[in-house]
C-alpha cells in the first residue's frame, strides 16, 4: 500500500492496490483503489477542460480581437462603432456561456452534486420539460409531444435532469426543420427506468455519435451558427452521474436518444 500511494503521489495516478482475500486489509485496499479511479476521472477531467480551451476557445477569443480591432479601426475615422461594439459583446457573451458550461460539466463530473440527490418521478421532469418547450416547438413549425406509459421513480437531481433533457429538447428544435416530430416518452426496462426522445431530425452520422459528447465537439465545422459545442457533453456528464447509460441511435430518419436509468431502491 505504502508503495502504491508513493506512486501516485509521483504522478502515477493508474497505480492500484492488489485485492487478495476479504479481509480489513482487502476492503480498505478495495476502498482506496475506488478512491483512485475517482481521483483519476476527476485529473483527466481537468486535463481535458484544458486541452478543449486551448484547442476550441481561440477561434472566438480570434474573432473578439477582430472586432474590436475593427472598432478601434473605425473610431480613428470617426466612423460609428454601434454595429462593432455590439458584434464584440456577442461573442464575449458567448465566451462567458462557454466558461460557465466547462466548469459546470467539470462540477458535475467530480459528482460535487450527489448530495443533491432525492426520490423523483423521471416522468414528472418530462412533464415540466414538454410544458416549457410545446410553444417554442410550435413557433418554429414543429410537434413536441409527450407519452407517459409508467410511473419511473429514480434517485437524482431535479435541476441537473432538467438542465439534461432542456439540452436534448432545444438540440431537436435548434436542428430539425419545420415539421419536425419530437417524441418523448417514458417507459420501464425491465427494472430500469428509460426515457427516450425521438426526433425525425437529420439526426447524426453514425461514425460522430460518440464524438458530440465530447466537449467541444460540433457537426458544424465551421462554427458560424450558434452554440458552444457542450450541450450534449453536459447531458453525458449528468447522465454519468446518475449512472444511466446513454444511448444516441438512429431513429430512421432523425436521432433516438435513449436514457436508462438504475433500477430504484427505496433505501438508496
Amino acid at each position: 500500500m505504502e508503495s502504491v500511494l508513493d506512486r501516485v503521489g509521483e504522478g502515477d495516478l493508474t497505480a492500484r492496490m492488489a485485492v487478495r482475500g476479504s479481509g480489513d486489509l482487502a476492503r480498505l485496499a478495495q476502498g482506496i483503489n475506488s478512491a483512485l479511479v475517482r481521483l483519476e476521472r476527476v485529473v483527466e477531467g481537468m486535463r481535458q477542460v484544458s486541452t478543449d480551451i486551448a484547442h476550441d476557445l481561440r477561434t472566438p477569443l480570434g474573432r473578439l480581437r477582430f472586432r474590436i480591432e475593427a472598432a478601434a479601426a473605425r473610431a480613428t475615422e470617426g466612423s460609428r462603432l454601434a454595429e462593432d461594439l455590439d458584434a464584440a459583446l456577442e461573442e464575449s457573451d458567448t465566451l462567458d456561456a462557454t466558461f460557465a458550461a466547462l466548469l459546470r460539466i467539470a462540477e458535475i463530473e467530480a459528482g460535487a452534486r450527489r448530495a443533491r440527490f432525492a426520490p423523483l418521478d423521471l416522468g414528472e421532469v418530462l412533464v415540466r420539460i414538454v410544458e416549457a418547450y410545446e410553444g417554442v416547438a410550435e413557433e418554429a413549425g414543429q410537434n413536441l409531444s409527450l407519452s407517459l406509459s409508467v410511473t419511473a421513480p429514480i434517485h437524482g437531481d431535479r435541476d441537473l435532469l432538467v438542465q439534461l433533457f432542456a439540452n436534448l429538447v432545444e438540440n431537436a428544435i435548434r436542428h430539425g426543420p419545420a415539421g419536425t416530430r419530437i417524441e418523448c416518452t417514458v417507459t420501464q426496462e425491465g427494472d430500469c427506468p428509460q426515457a427516450t426522445l425521438r426526433d425525425t431530425g437529420p439526426g447524426i452520422p453514425a461514425a460522430e455519435r460518440e464524438l458530440v459528447l465530447r466537449r467541444l465537439y460540433r457537426l458544424e465545422k465551421s462554427r458560424t451558427s450558434p452554440g458552444t459545442g457542450l450541450g450534449l457533453a453536459l447531458v453525458k456528464a449528468v447522465a454519468d452521474l446518475h449512472g444511466a447509460d446513454l444511448i444516441l441511435a438512429d431513429a430512421g430518419p432523425g436521432l433516438r436518444v435513449t436514457l436508462r436509468f438504475p433500477p430504484f431502491r427505496a433505501s438508496a
